[in-house]
């Protein structure tokens, strides 16, 4: 008795939890726990949604079940911390989404998250602001700034060693 008791709350718990997900009220807006899934039944994502926006942090995965993107949500949904990740699970890019566009700093990492390769800003999903690529060493290989999508101003070019090998410049009738 006491082992088909303990069957029946496992089951009502186990597919409680599962019947409780995917809710819309009567509005149509999603509301709780979300779980959509890849048609081969790994799931595709995982977050919560209260009246229809997203909130709090926010799970996608690929189609073999690997995390892929972590969306950390705020301002009904506008906002979203991001963080990208490698098929190996390593974190790849960082940045800031508003309305869906990127906006702010962008940083990229290389392949094993060790080595930070690029920095970008970004205004309205336009690059906008500072930018530098760097070597494997971390040292700078190319910086400067972009004026909504275009090189202006000084861009500079070091060797490996960090040694300043030329300075372009851009934009400079516009100034």
């Amino acid at each position: 008795m006491k082992r088909i008791c303990l069957f029946i709350a496992l089951f009502v718990f186990t597919f409680g939890n599962i019947f409780a997900q995917n809710k819309s009220d009567n509005k149509g807006r999603r509301q709780g726990q979300w779980i959509e899934y890849h048609e081969n039944g790994k799931v595709k994502m995982r977050g919560a949604f209260k009246d229809g926006f997203p909130v709090g942090e926010f799970s996608f995965y690929d189609e073999y079940g690997d995390l892929k993107a972590k969306k950390v949500f705020s301002n009904n949904g506008a906002d979203a911390e991001t963080t990208v990740y490698s098929s190996q699970g390593k974190v790849i890019a960082k940045g800031f989404y508003h309305n869906k566009i990127r906006t702010g700093e962008w940083r990229y990492f290389d392949e094993n998250s060790e080595k930070l390769i690029l920095v970008e800003t970004y205004d309205n999903g336009v690059l906008d602001g500072y930018s530098c690529s760097y070597y494997d060493t971390g040292v700078p290989q190319f910086e400067g700034e972009y004026r909504n999508g275009v090189k202006s101003g000084e861009w500079k070019t070091y060797d490996p060693d960090g040694n300043l090998i030329s300075v372009d410049k851009y934009g400079l009738s516009d100034q």
